[in-house]
C-alpha cells in the first residue's frame, strides 16, 4: 500500500517524485538488463518457469536490478497520476510473469497487455529485435495508449542504440541505464529531465 512506498523513499527522493510528476506523463522501460539484471529472453526463461516455481522466488526476487526500488517507485508514480510502461523486445507471456510476480495479479498489477509493449504488438515477432530500435514501440505507447507529448516521457534502456533512437525520434528525456535501472541512475536522471522542462526544485 502507500504506506510502505511512503516508507521506502526518504523526504528527499518524495520531493523528486512529485517535481516530476508536475512535469512528466509517462515512464517507460525496457525490461531485460534494465528493470531486470539478467536477459531472461537471452536465458530461455519461459513464462511457466515462473508460474510454476521451477524458478524459485529467492532467484526470480535477484533476477530484478532492484525489485523494492522498482515496485516503491511505480506505486509513487502512479499515485501521482504518472503513467508507467515496458517497451521490450522480449516476449510478452514471459515480461507479463516476472510483473504479477512483482505486483501480485490482477488489480493491484500497474502491468498487463495494454502497457507492456513487445514486438508483436508492432508487426515484429517477439523475440526479435526491432530495425528502428525501440521507436515504433514508444510511439505506440507514447500516443495510442497513453496519448502524452513526447517530451514528457521518459525512458530508460541499457542498449545505447535504443536511447540514441529514441531522442532522435523526439524523446530528449531518453537515458542509458547500463548497468539496468537502479535508484542512483533514476535520482541522476529524473532531476536532469526536471532541470530540462523547467519544473522548480
Amino acid at each position: 500500500g502507500a504506506g510502505g512506498d511512503e516508507a521506502y523513499f526518504d523526504a528527499e527522493e518524495l520531493a523528486l517524485v512529485d517535481r516530476v510528476a508536475k512535469a512528466v506523463q509517462l515512464v517507460v522501460w525496457d525490461f531485460d538488463l534494465t528493470v531486470l539484471s539478467v536477459h531472461s529472453f537471452g536465458m530461455r526463461i519461459k513464462a511457466s518457469d515462473i508460474r510454476e516455481g521451477l524458478r524459485p522466488p529467492e532467484t526470480l526476487r535477484k533476477d530484478f536490478t532492484d525489485l523494492e526500488f522498482f515496485k516503491a517507485l511505480t506505486r509513487a508514480l502512479l499515485e501521482r497520476g504518472v503513467k508507467v510502461a515496458i517497451a521490450s523486445f522480449g516476449v510478452y507471456a514471459t515480461i507479463q510473469a516476472y510483473c504479477d510476480f512483482a505486483f501480485g495479479e490482477g488489480e493491484s498489477n500497474p502491468f498487463s497487455r495494454d502497457n507492456i509493449n513487445t514486438p508483436g504488438m508492432v508487426g515484429g515477432k517477439d523475440g526479435c529485435s526491432l530495425p528502428h530500435g525501440k521507436n515504433l514501440q514508444l510511439r505506440m505507447l507514447v500516443e495510442d495508449w497513453a496519448g502524452v507529448a513526447r517530451d514528457r516521457v521518459l525512458f530508460f534502456d541499457d542498449d545505447g542504440a535504443n536511447v540514441d533512437g529514441a531522442i532522435a525520434d523526439g524523446y530528449p528525456h531518453s537515458f542509458h541505464a547500463p548497468e539496468g535501472f537502479s535508484e542512483e541512475l533514476w535520482v541522476a536522471s529524473a532531476s536532469r529531465a526536471c532541470d530540462a522542462l523547467g519544473v522548480d526544485p
